[in-house]
């Protein structure tokens, strides 16, 4: 792994996996002129997954507490999302709406930093180009 990258982190007290699981880091890139739901909404349904929020979900009684809750993968699944772009500066959606990518590619020369990347409509240049 690169480094920088956690490969595996502990199970947190109380988490059923009584063993170290993996963590995949997934890096949403942006760029001017991004379409914000094609980046806003993995990087938020990765995010619930980040903060394990599915765990309380309960299907059987449908529904929302403590008690149940849905385990991906078996409990071992671990994800760390983040936005990114090349440069350290906002990034302007096609709405004119800005965030602040919390990584910069340009960093990450080998593209070794994300397991998983998404790419979402409106992220073509050539910087993005040459990180894939």
């Amino acid at each position: 792994a690169a480094p920088g990258h956690p490969s595996a982190i502990a199970a947190a007290p109380g988490h059923p996996s009584a063993t170290a699981f993996a963590v995949k880091r997934v890096g949403v890139l942006v760029a001017d002129g991004f379409e914000m739901l094609d980046a806003l909404g993995p990087y938020e349904t990765l995010k619930e997954v980040q903060n394990r929020y599915y765990r309380k979900i309960n299907l059987t009684d449908h529904a929302w507490g403590e008690r149940g809750g849905i385990q991906c993968d078996g409990g071992r699944t671990a994800v760390s999302v983040e936005f990114a772009a090349s440069g350290d500066g906002s990034v302007a959606a096609s709405s004119g709406v800005a965030i602040s990518p919390e990584f910069d590619i340009d960093a990450d020369a080998g593209a070794e930093r994300f397991d998983l990347v998404v790419i979402g409509a409106g992220v073509t240049t050539r910087a993005v180009e040459d990180y894939m």
